[in-house]
């Protein structure tokens, strides 16, 4: 199984149901799902959630899914402006909506790929419509409310 390590973002999804995998495919990149290695564990003190897995988009890394840089005055997350990052959302979102659907309670935690036991700086709280748009932030908690 390949999954990305180095310089890139990783992005986190925990849920209260179990999570199916994506699988990598490199002459076809795209969204994937995957079980994290050993040495990413230390991403679950962020999250309250069993069932994890590592995302990551047709970059083979977690790089393209929307982040912005330091929170403005106010801490509004931004939107994405990138055309590129909105398709890679897109396929997250889809990836998401029959978990939301169907109830599950669903955290998403970014860092840089090896900084997963470094200390949570940012907590928000989205609803499923702002999570298609709104960017992600570095060492930042996402949790989705829960559908009506």
């Amino acid at each position: 199984m390949w999954h990305p390590l180095g310089m890139c973002y990783a992005l986190y999804l925990a849920c209260s149901k179990p999570l199916p995998e994506v699988p990598w495919r490199p002459k076809a990149p795209a969204f994937h799902a995957l079980p994290m290695h050993a040495d990413e564990e230390a991403v679950r003190q962020h999250l309250t959630h069993e069932h994890v897995l590592c995302l990551g988009s047709s970059a083979g890394c977690g790089c393209e899914f929307g982040y912005m840089g330091d929170l403005p005055e106010g801490g509004r997350l931004e939107d994405i402006e990138d055309d590129e990052d909105r398709a890679e959302r897109a396929a997250l979102v889809a990836y998401l909506e029959p978990l939301h659907a169907a109830g599950a309670s669903i955290e998403l935690y970014c860092c840089w790929s090896g900084d997963e036991a470094e200390a949570k700086e940012h907590s928000f709280d989205v609803t499923f419509e702002e999570l298609r748009e709104r960017c992600f932030v570095e060492r930042g908690l996402v949790r989705v409310s829960p559908s009506a």
